[in-house]
């Protein structure tokens, strides 16, 4: 299609495409009653996805037209991020279920470095997750900084 002009519509086809795939694959995922492997399979399939797309995105597009990738990289971390609040609104952040989840998630979502696309700061966002990047510690061993003895 490239070489017909017509690598725009190609470029969206292809990622329309993913996106499909990503939501068919995520609802097929089963919900037993343990969240924590939930949370698990969901961050492991919506990150793996996330990595062969831009493996193949790379390979077939050049790379001026790599923002279109990034963008709806993002979009799909955006979804995850209002399946994953959905999932973790009723659990206690500092209990062991929302830290084995946030592990999960941060643990799975690491593959994106293999492609040199860094979502640390978008993944979890405004679910109270380390944005910043840090390591993530479970809520429970992180020390609070009180600045002027004020909390």
């Amino acid at each position: 299609m490239s070489r017909l002009g017509y690598e725009e519509v190609a470029r969206e086809a292809y990622l329309e495409a993913r996106k499909t795939i990503l939501h068919k694959r995520t609802r097929q995922l089963p919900f037993i009653g343990s969240l924590p492997p939930f949370i698990s399979a969901l961050s492991y399939l919506t990150f793996t996805l996330l990595l062969h797309t831009f493996r193949t995105f790379s390979a077939s597009f050049p790379a001026p037209a790599s923002s279109a990738v990034v963008k709806w990289a993002k979009e799909r971390v955006d979804e995850f991020n209002d399946v994953l609040g959905r999932q973790l609104s009723e659990v206690a952040r500092d209990g062991e279920v929302w830290e084995a989840c946030v592990l999960e998630v941060k643990r799975h979502a690491e593959v994106l470095k293999e492609v040199g696309v860094d979502f640390r700061g978008l993944i979890g966002k405004g679910l109270g997750l380390d944005v910043d990047g840090s390591e993530a510690l479970p809520v429970r061993q992180r020390k609070e900084h009180a600045g002027l003895g004020v909390n």
